[in-house]
């Protein structure tokens, strides 16, 4: 399986090919290869274990061979510190689901948000308590089911006992609740909460933390055998990633009308085109303050968001930080 797979081959140089191996299926071209870029990076710098890479000029130049040659980065000394990250426990969570039809969605979504957060006795031991709107009721819907949203609860804690008071919380609001609240058939799971603490799942945590190189003894397990990983004996302190808006604009009424469109929320995010004036467009469309109107009420005043340019892949590309929440493995 793992001969589909293509591989880089390394020059002296340190420019590398991207090609498949001999007999496999398929295709190596400049598009995909610059997906797996821009999906990897988040800035300008991209940092391994003893090197750190400066992509701002990087360049892919696709051949008749079904190679694709990477070239014109540039290398620096990697910071004195590494990346230790930990997995675990991290609490317990629970969600559950309600429905809401057509009319006064926006008020029965503020009433069950207010609710949740006056009547749950231990409000402030909750990690996490959301309540949030999923589909958009449809303008003289056709069927009840195109007329209907869904209303997503959500809580985190550290303790299972801590998170109990919220099926007892959403069992009284039933009845008092906003007209037509219908919940999920899982309200036998719900009613489970009560007795059985297990019904309520554990989550993981992924915490990241910063250790010098001199503080940790690197190596690498192969084939049962302990091999000793050699330090870096050069390092250099790290300034930050380099972000900053587009100068330039450009007419964007002649490339014709736009819309925004839900792409999902991504923790970074890349854009590239085919041609040179479609790279000045996308240039001047995609600004930091685009990227927040395109988030729209997933965009918190809390983020922050980096941009980058890589001008010779006709790349705009983004970093939202903070958007996943709760980290990767217990994200909301």
């Amino acid at each position: 399986m793992l001969s589909r797979i293509p591989s880089g081959r390394i020059k002296a140089s340190e420019d590398f090919d991207i090609t498949l191996h001999d007999g496999a299926r398929g295709l190596v071209s400049r598009d995909p290869i610059t997906a797996q870029l821009v999906y990897e990076v988040q800035g300008p710098f991209y940092f391994d274990l003893d090197v750190v890479a400066e992509i701002i000029n990087v360049q892919l130049l696709p051949n008749d061979k079904g190679m694709v040659s990477v070239t014109a980065f540039t290398r620096a000394p990697p910071p004195p510190t590494t990346k230790l990250a930990v997995c675990m426990q991290g609490g317990f969570q629970i969600e559950y689901y309600l429905f809401a039809t057509r009319l006064d969605i926006a008020e029965k979504l503020a009433d069950i948000q207010g609710c949740l957060n006056e009547m749950i006795t231990n409000r402030v031991d909750y990690s996490v308590l959301t309540v949030d709107q999923y589909g958009t009721p449809g303008q003289n819907p056709a069927s009840q089911a195109l007329a209907t949203c869904m209303f997503r609860v959500f809580a985190q804690a550290p303790t299972v006992e801590t998170l109990l008071t919220l099926p007892k919380t959403i069992g009284g609001y039933g009845l008092g609740g906003y007209c037509g609240s219908t919940p999920a058939w899982i309200f036998a799971w719900l009613l489970r909460s009560f007795r059985y603490p297990l019904a309520l799942r554990p989550f993981i945590a992924y915490e990241t933390f910063l250790i010098r190189y001199d503080s940790v003894n690197l190596r690498v397990i192969m084939d049962h055998e302990q091999k000793a990983v050699p330090l870096p004996t050069k390092t250099q302190p790290f300034a930050g990633q380099v972000s900053y808006d587009s100068s330039e604009t450009h007419d964007q009424a002649k490339y014709g009308a736009n819309c925004r469109a839900p792409l999902g929320v991504n923790a970074n995010v890349g854009f590239w085109v085919l041609e040179d004036d479609e790279y000045d467009w996308l240039r001047s469309f995609l600004s930091i303050n685009r990227i927040k109107q395109l988030l729209g009420d997933d965009y918190l005043e809390g983020y922050e968001i980096e941009h980058l340019e890589l001008r010779n892949l006709r790349c705009v590309h983004f970093l939202v930080k903070g958007v996943l929440e709760g980290e990767i493995s217990s994200t909301y």
